[in-house]
């Protein structure tokens, strides 16, 4: 069977825009030190300043949006003295939130594109510990994470929530124990690097991985 030109320009089209599809994973959790890193894997820029964080298994409500400064738990969590938080392909954050927005026994955490908290389509990114999630069937219904899925943090120690390489971050076999590996920047770009001041620790560092 033949293909026409513009059945061949469509098809290749739709192939590269899938390519150029900008993904936010999460790629670190340290739930000690209430930091998350995230990576934008895919092969477009993406400013996330507009974007929401949720956790809901230890209150509600439990969410703030990334570029605002919002009562979180009697902490604070604010991005501030950043033009814009555009992360271009490739490009990593790692973000301080507020003391106990992680908290170590269980919970999840979530990246939205919205506050509509109840929507698959809203919902970038998702990860839970400890115990099923409250947003589990959001993310489930996103085709993000694997229902009834939690990552057991018992034998955590020290170390850190790590994405295995190559891996998706749908369920959760796919992320190890490690020792961190957060802020080790890799030939850094003037343009690249950046650091944000959060209440409480430090702030948001970009970086290539």
């Amino acid at each position: 069977m033949k293909l026409s030109l513009s059945a061949i320009v469509l098809i290749a089209s739709c192939i590269l825009a899938s390519v150029a599809n900008a993904q936010i994973r999460i790629t670190e959790v340290d739930l000690a030190n209430d930091i998350i890193e995230i990576t934008n894997d895919g092969g477009a820029d993406i400013d996330i300043s507009n974007w929401w964080v949720c956790n809901r298994v230890n209150g509600s409500p439990f969410y703030s949006q990334v570029s605002n400064a919002i009562s979180i738990n009697n902490a604070s969590f604010e991005a501030s003295g950043v033009a814009d938080l555009t992360l271009e392909a490739g490009d990593v954050l790692v973000l301080d939130v507020a003391a106990g927005f992680l908290p170590d026994a269980g919970g999840e955490f979530a990246f939205y594109n919205t506050n509509s908290f109840g929507s698959s389509a809203a919902i970038e990114d998702y990860i839970a510990w400890g115990g099923d999630g409250i947003r589990d069937s959001v993310a489930q219904g996103a085709g993000i994470w694997t229902g009834g899925n939690f990552i057991d943090v018992s034998g955590l120690g020290g170390n850190t929530i790590q994405l295995g390489f190559g891996e998706t971050g749908e369920q959760a076999g796919d992320y190890l124990f490690a020792s961190s590996t957060l802020g080790s920047i890799a030939v850094p770009e003037p343009s690249s690097l950046a650091v944000v001041g959060l209440i409480g620790i430090a702030g948001i560092m970009r970086r290539r991985r």
